[in-house]
């Protein structure tokens, strides 16, 4: 169960950072509401017994297609794990690998939670509006993201 625990240390270390961006966290998911949309994100420790690494997922829901609040990243229209958007040659793969010994877990977790800074917020943060959802889906950005765009009937 290291996966798990090394999820609590990443859903401990990023706390602030999301209050403070006024995101509500339900156990490891963290939700922000706009008028238009739902942004999440949620920490996932790897589903393998025998991996240690922790994954950050993000996603977008209008709320108009879903009026539910609390929903779970892979139900959103538009979801990815962050790794997807932040360019290569970031340390991004040791610092969420908790088997990578090569940093402390210090450094890990300040690695994590800048990483969230610097990627997450700012993608989440443009996810205010359905017109901008919609725009990222056809943007190179997009890449590597499930997208579901859902008719309302």
């Amino acid at each position: 169960m290291l996966a798990r625990r090394d999820e609590q240390q990443v859903i401990d270390a990023v706390l602030p950072v999301m209050t403070m961006a006024g995101f509500q966290r339900r156990e490891s998911t963290w939700y922000r509401f706009s008028t238009e949309t739902v942004q999440v994100l949620d920490v996932q420790a790897a589903a393998s017994p025998s991996s240690q690494r922790v994954y950050l997922n993000l996603g977008v829901e209008f709320r108009e297609l879903h009026p539910v609040t609390h929903l779970r990243v892979w139900d959103c229209s538009v979801y990815g794990r962050l790794d997807h958007v932040i360019p290569d040659g970031e340390p991004f793969s040791t610092a969420t690998d908790f088997a990578q010994m090569t940093i402390s877990p210090e450094e890990r977790l300040h690695k994590i939670v800048g990483f969230v800074r610097q990627f997450a917020l700012p993608l989440l943060d443009s996810w205010q509006t359905a017109a901008a959802v919609t725009a990222f889906t056809v943007s190179e950005r997009s890449r590597g993201f499930t997208v579901r765009l859902k008719r309302k009937t």
